[in-house]
């Protein structure tokens, strides 16, 4: 991958990420930007097509997680449904090499204890 194309994916992956975190009960990556916000599945279904466009390649990855594992006060978390969910995130080929990318927490989460990608 030559450096326009990191320098690419670095740009696609700010302009993502920079979208506040909200999680919706439908997920529609198309309204993400008209909607300014949106939750993981958006920000990566969004990124993915978007690194496809610039040929890079990409796959998704659905993974099993606990609410309860991120920092969020417990009386938030027994609002919830019980066991665990799920998040997408994905990986793109990058110089021959598979790397995992995951725009999900915003830099605005960083403050709250949330594992923030940069």
């Amino acid at each position: 991958m030559t450096n326009i194309k990191n320098k690419q994916l670095v740009r696609l992956f700010r302009r993502v990420q920079n979208i506040p975190y909200f999680l919706f009960r439908h997920r529609d990556s198309k309204k993400l930007f008209s909607l300014n916000k949106g939750c993981c599945a958006e920000k990566a279904i969004w990124l993915g097509n978007k690194l496809k466009e610039t040929n890079i390649p990409v796959k998704y990855y659905r993974i099993e997680f606990k609410w309860e594992d991120l920092p969020i006060p417990k009386e938030i978390i027994k609002l919830g449904k019980k066991g665990p969910a799920h998040h997408l995130a994905l990986k793109a080929k990058v110089n021959n090499k598979w790397i995992w990318i995951d725009p999900t927490w915003d830099p605005g989460l960083e403050k709250g204890g949330f594992p923030v990608k940069n």
